[in-house]
């Protein structure tokens, strides 16, 4: 009876047992991020209709390298800032666990995705309560610059095809 299942093919991981791995290929990243994204601006979008969530605020910005000065000031309707830590939080937790484990995909700890993620969520709690244009415009360069490299790592470079410290390979890129 044994002869009978030696064609069979090995069973493979279900979608949950991938989705829900440790490790994680470039396409999965990509679809879940982009579908937490949309799932992100439906949400945004839903908050600007209940009621008291929306607050008029501005954006303010002075170009000091010209002569005089130029300021700009556009008003706008926004939502309240409690409303915009909560979805920056919800959003971090997200793209947190999907960066460490596309970070794991590449046989690489997941700090430094960890560290942006939490820098990230600096940025816009300073961008949101205070107004401190010089320490943001660093924290923002360094933020861009960092945003760039983990693009490349994350999205770009294949993921390990060996089995490494993280698990056995995900379904192939």
């Amino acid at each position: 009876m044994s002869h009978a299942l030696e064609g069979t093919p090995k069973p493979t991981a279900t979608l949950t047992e991938q989705a829900n791995g440790r490790r994680i290929p470039r396409s999965m990243f990509i679809g879940h991020s982009v579908g937490y994204l949309l799932i992100l601006a439906i949400a945004a979008v839903a908050l600007t209709f209940v009621p008291g969530v929306t607050v008029a605020t501005s954006y303010d910005a002075v170009f000091a390298v010209t002569t005089p000065p130029t300021v700009l000031h556009l008003p706008y309707m926004g939502l309240h800032p409690y409303a915009v830590v909560g979805l920056s939080v919800i959003s971090m937790l997200v793209w947190t666990d999907l960066t460490i484990r596309r970070r794991h995909d590449r046989g690489r700890s997941g700090v430094d995705a960890a560290i942006f993620q939490i820098l990230l969520l600096a940025s816009v709690i300073i961008h949101t309560f205070a107004d401190a244009p010089d320490i943001v415009g660093y924290l923002d360069a360094f933020l861009v610059l960092f945003g760039l490299y983990l693009f490349i790592v994350l999205v770009i470079l294949p993921g390990n095809p060996q089995e490494n410290r993280y698990g056995a390979p995900p379904k192939p890129d």
